[in-house]
């Protein structure tokens, strides 16, 4: 009995030092990255905020309602059907059909959806919480992949600004239309609940995770980052092609620098490269079977 509470002390002590071991590290990337944060909470707030104050303004037109009032949006009944239970979406405006096969790509709106049942929110409000959080979310994968590719937090900082931000605040037609007051589905291109900000959110993850497979040659995030591969098959047709694509890229070049190598048997052979070669080479991190992680 008294070995087995000394074990239980023992077990309880470890668990109290890896949790305090992982709030320290938590706490070091909070401070370390606070200025990316911050940002993304504001990008969020910035995209979420004409939703927000309509609904303030017109009180009055939510009373009771389940729709989104502002400018129609084609991901709205998706969204709706999928809330209902039909995550297959195979027939969101007729009654029948409801559980043949999808004709819209489901997991953007299925994503939506689950947030709803998880937070208990109804239409409108899942919508709200969708202009923040995605954006929010974006802005962090950006800012990850560039600080991971540059190691410069003011070009990461830069970049995840330019890319939710950049087209309203520096395109004139989309800044007069929101100085006018006019419908921030156009003043701000995130500002849809689905396309593009999911699709983006799909892509810059899975660059990240991938980016940190190749770096730290762990298995865990070549599982998740060929997971998210296989998610944007049932998200949006343009990500996953062009990602499949770049997989596709990348594994040619990864093939010709094997083929490339000099062999035991014959010192001089493909010794020869083409320029191409040598750009990504230069360009990309050196991968070799030996560098792979064993497992």
């Amino acid at each position: 009995m008294k070995i087995r509470k000394n074990i239980l002390g023992k077990r309880e002590l470890k668990e109290s030092q890896d949790l305090f071991k992982s709030y320290m590290i938590l706490t070091e990337t909070i401070k370390n990255h606070k200025w990316a944060i911050f940002l993304a909470v504001l990008a969020g707030i910035i995209v979420a905020s004409p939703q927000a104050y309509f609904r303030y303004d017109n009180q009055d037109l939510y009373q009771g309602q389940e729709i989104e009032i502002l400018r129609y949006s084609p991901w709205t009944p998706l969204v709706r059907e999928a809330s209902d239970g039909h995550f297959g979406l195979g027939s969101p405006f007729f009654k029948d059909g409801k559980d043949d096969p999808y004709l819209h790509q489901p997991v953007d709106t299925t994503t939506l959806a689950v947030l709803g049942k998880i937070f208990l929110l109804d239409l409108n409000n899942i919508l709200l919480f969708a202009r923040f959080l995605f954006p929010f979310l974006l802005f962090l994968a950006i800012y990850g992949f560039v600080i991971l590719f540059s190691k410069d937090k003011l070009a990461a900082l830069a970049s995840s600004s330019a890319v939710i931000l950049g087209s309203t605040l520096f395109g004139r037609q989309e800044l007069l239309q929101l100085l006018k007051g006019e419908s921030p589905v156009d003043a701000f291109p995130f500002f849809q609940i689905v396309v593009p900000s999911q699709p983006l959110l799909f892509f810059f993850s899975f660059l990240l995770v991938f980016w940190l497979f190749i770096e730290k040659k762990q298995y865990r995030y070549g599982i998740i980052s060929t997971a998210i591969l296989g998610l944007t098959f049932y998200e949006y047709f343009y990500n996953w092609t062009f990602l499949y694509a770049f997989a596709g890229v990348l594994g040619l070049i990864y093939l010709s620098k094997e083929m490339a190598r000099p062999k035991k048997n014959s010192p001089g052979s493909f010794r020869g490269s083409s320029y191409s070669h040598s750009l990504f080479s230069e360009s990309l991190p050196s991968l070799s079977l030996s560098d792979l992680p064993r497992p």
